[in-house]
C-alpha cells in the first residue's frame, strides 16, 4: 500500500504520547467526510500507526467497555490490518475525554502528549478534560505535558 510507504519519511519529536482510539460502532461504520473509501476507525488507526512507527514512546489504549481503557499492543512492524484487527478485538464502551489522562495518572505514565481520536459524540465524565490535565501535571510534575 503506498500510503503506508510514506511511513517511513515520518520524523520523530522525540516525545512520549499516549493515544487512545474510539472504535464504537459509528467510527468503523461510519465514513469520513469527504473521503467515503475510509471509516473513521480506519483513520484514527492509521494516525495512531503513524506515531508508533515515528516515535519511541507511544502508548495506545481504546475505549472499551464499563468506561475502561484497553492497552492495545502495536509495534513498529504491525500492518494496518493487523492494527484494525487487534481494536476489532476489544468490547468497545462510552468515550469520556479524561479518561486517557485520569488513566496517566493512575498509572504513573509520564507523557508529553496526550492524543484523543474519537468523533464528537462523547460522555460527559465526572472530571472535565482541563482539570484531568492540570491534575495529571500536578502529580506527575510535568507542567508542560500538553
Amino acid at each position: 500500500m503506498f500510503c503506508l510507504n510514506a511511513l517511513q519519511l515520518l520524523v520523530p519529536t522525540g516525545m512520549r504520547y499516549l493515544v487512545a482510539v474510539d472504535v464504537r460502532s459509528q467510527m468503523v461504520h461510519g465514513k469520513c467526510w469527504q473521503c467515503s473509501n475510509v471509516t473513521p476507525a480506519q483513520a484514527a488507526i492509521l494516525q495512531a500507526l503513524c506515531l508508533v512507527k515515528a516515535e519511541r514512546d507511544v502508548t495506545v489504549l481504546a475505549f472499551g467497555a464499563d468506561e475502561a481503557l484497553t492497552p492495545v499492543s502495536l509495534d513498529k512492524d504491525i500492518t494496518l490490518q493487523q492494527a484494525q484487527d487487534r481494536f476489532k478485538e476489544i468490547p468497545n464502551g462510552p468515550v469520556d475525554l479524561a479518561q486517557p489522562i485520569l488513566w496517566a495518572k493512575k498509572n504513573r505514565k509520564p507523557v508529553d502528549v496526550f492524543v484523543v481520536l474519537t468523533d464528537n459524540q462523547v460522555k460527559p465524565g465526572k472530571v472535565k478534560p482541563a482539570v484531568a490535565i492540570q491534575q495529571y501535571r500536578s502529580a506527575l510534575h510535568l507542567p508542560n505535558t500538553k
